[in-house]
C-alpha cells in the first residue's frame, strides 16, 4: 500500500522536475484589472481563457511544504504560495501546447495508456482477471479524489510526457560544440586586477582635479567682484569657489582619467598605490568558473565579470602580462593583467573543420564523450524550451487572481 500511496501523490505530477526549471523562465508582474469575483473564488488564475483551479495550485502547495519539512516559516510561505501559482500556469500553458499538437491520448489510445498504468502499478485491484474498479473508487475517495479526476490528471501527465519527449528528441549536440566547450574547460587563466569603487575613483579624481590662485581669482570677480566691488575673499568664500571649479571641470577629466592613470604607472602595483588600493590575484583558475566564487580573501565584489563579454574575450586573447584598457561594470571600474594562460592542447574547431580524421580522433580520445552529448542535448533542449514557452507566453493572455481582484499579463 506504501507504494500505491506514493504512485497516487506522484503520478498527476510526474513533470514536477520540469516545473521547477520553468520557475526560472520570468512572465513578469502584471497591472491589475476587474473581473468578477466568482472567477477569483473558483479559480487560482485563467491561461488562455482556460481555468487553473485553486485544487491544482494547493496540491502543488502541499508537495513543496512537504519539502521543506514540518518547520516552514511565515516568512517562506508567500514565496511557496507563488512558486505554486506559477508552476500551475506554466503546467497549463504546456498543456494547451501538446493540445495543439494533438499529443493528448484519446480514445482508444487513451484506455490503452490507462489500462497499462493500472496493470503496472495497481495489480492488486485485479480478481479473476478483471481489474477491480469499485475497489479504485473506494482508495481513491479516501483521499479526496474521484477516477475522473486522477484518470484526467494522469492522461495529461502522458501528454506533457510526450511533448517533453518530442522536444528533447529533436535538441542536437554538436560535436564542435562538446570539444569546444571541453576547451574552454581545460583552458586556466592566471591575472590580477585592481577593483575602484566609485568613492575610490571619485578621490582620485578630486586629487588630482589641479585649481591655479588665478582660476580661483577669476572666478571670485565673476560671482562676487561684479555684484559688489568691495566684496573680500574669505576662506569659505574661497572653498566654495574651488567646490565649484571642481565640479566643472569633473566631467572632462572623467573621460580621460582612465588613460591619465594608466600613463603615470608602468605596473599594475603601480597603479594601486597612485590609488590607494590592493592587487588581487587568480591563479591557474579554469574559464568556466565563477572568478566569484573563487576570488581571493578581501577582493571586492566580482561577480558581474564572470559575464562580462569583454572581459571574457581578454581572458582568451589579451597580451600577457600588458595592463588592459579597463572595464567599467556600473561605476565600478577593474584595471587588469593576464600574467598566465594554459591553453587546452585540444585543436581548435577552425581545424577540426577542415580535418574530419582529426575530429574523429579527438572524439575518441575524449573518455566521457557520450555523457558530455548527453548534457549538451539537455542544454540544448532547456534552452529551447524557454524560447518555446516565451514566444507561446507571448500570445497568450494570463489571468492571475489576487484577492478577488485578478492581475494580466
Amino acid at each position: 500500500m506504501a507504494i500505491r500511496e506514493k504512485i497516487f501523490k506522484g503520478a498527476s505530477y510526474i513533470f514536477m522536475t520540469l516545473m521547477l526549471l520553468l520557475i526560472v523562465i520570468s512572465f513578469g508582474m502584471p497591472d491589475f484589472i476587474s473581473s468578477s469575483a466568482e472567477s477569483s473564488r473558483l479559480n487560482a488564475a485563467k491561461v488562455d481563457g482556460q481555468s487553473v483551479s485553486l485544487r491544482e495550485v494547493g496540491i502543488l502547495r502541499n508537495r513543496m511544504m512537504e519539502q521543506y519539512g514540518a518547520d516552514v516559516s511565515d516568512a517562506i510561505r508567500p514565496m511557496i504560495e507563488k512558486q505554486a501559482l506559477e508552476q500551475a500556469i506554466y503546467r497549463k500553458l504546456f498543456e494547451i501546447i501538446v493540445s495543439d499538437f494533438q499529443l493528448y491520448p484519446t480514445g482508444k489510445d487513451a484506455n490503452k495508456v490507462l489500462a497499462q498504468f493500472y496493470k503496472d502499478n495497481f495489480q492488486d485491484f485485479i480478481v479473476d482477471g478483471k481489474f477491480d474498479f469499485k475497489k479504485l473508487d473506494e482508495f481513491l475517495g479516501q483521499r479526496g479524489n474521484s477516477r475522473i479526476e486522477f484518470e484526467q490528471s494522469f492522461l495529461s501527465d502522458t501528454a506533457l510526457n510526450r511533448g517533453q519527449t518530442l522536444l528533447q528528441g529533436s535538441s542536437i549536440a554538436s560535436q564542435y560544440d562538446i570539444i569546444e566547450g571541453l576547451r574552454a574547460e581545460q583552458t586556466t587563466v592566471s591575472f590580477s586586477a585592481v577593483i575602484l569603487e566609485p568613492n575610490q575613483k571619485n578621490d582620485w579624481l578630486t586629487k588630482n582635479l589641479n585649481i591655479s590662485e588665478k582660476e580661483i581669482q577669476e572666478r571670485f570677480a565673476k560671482d562676487y567682484l561684479s555684484k559688489d566691488p568691495k566684496d573680500t575673499l574669505s576662506a569659505i568664500k574661497r572653498e566654495a569657489i574651488e567646490k565649484s571649479i571642481m565640479n566643472d571641470k569633473k566631467p572632462e577629466l572623467e573621460k580621460t582619467w582612465a588613460e591619465d592613470l594608466i600613463k603615470k604607472s608602468n605596473s599594475l602595483e603601480s597603479l594601486a598605490a597612485l590609488t590607494g588600493t590592493k592587487v588581487y590575484k587568480w591563479e591557474n583558475l579554469s574559464i568556466q568558473k565563477s572568478f566569484e566564487q573563487n576570488k581571493p580573501a578581501g577582493a571586492p565584489n566580482f561577480a558581474s565579470l564572470d559575464t562580462n563579454p569583454q572581459f571574457q574575450s581578454a581572458l582568451f586573447t589579451a597580451e600577457t602580462g600588458k595592463l588592459q584598457k579597463p572595464i567599467i561594470e556600473g561605476e565600478r571600474t577593474v584595471f587588469f593583467v593576464i600574467n598566465k594562460r594554459n591553453i587546452s592542447s585540444l585543436p581548435q574547431v577552425q581545424k577540426l573543420v577542415t580535418d574530419k580524421e582529426l575530429l574523429k580522433s579527438t572524439i575518441a580520445s575524449i573518455a566521457d564523450y557520450d555523457n558530455r552529448e548527453n548534457t549538451n542535448k539537455s542544454k540544448r533542449y532547456q534552452e529551447a524550451f524557454g524560447i518555446m514557452m516565451e514566444n507561446f507566453k507571448a500570445n497568450v493572455q494570463i489571468v492571475r487572481y489576487m484577492n478577488d481582484t485578478p492581475a494580466v499579463n
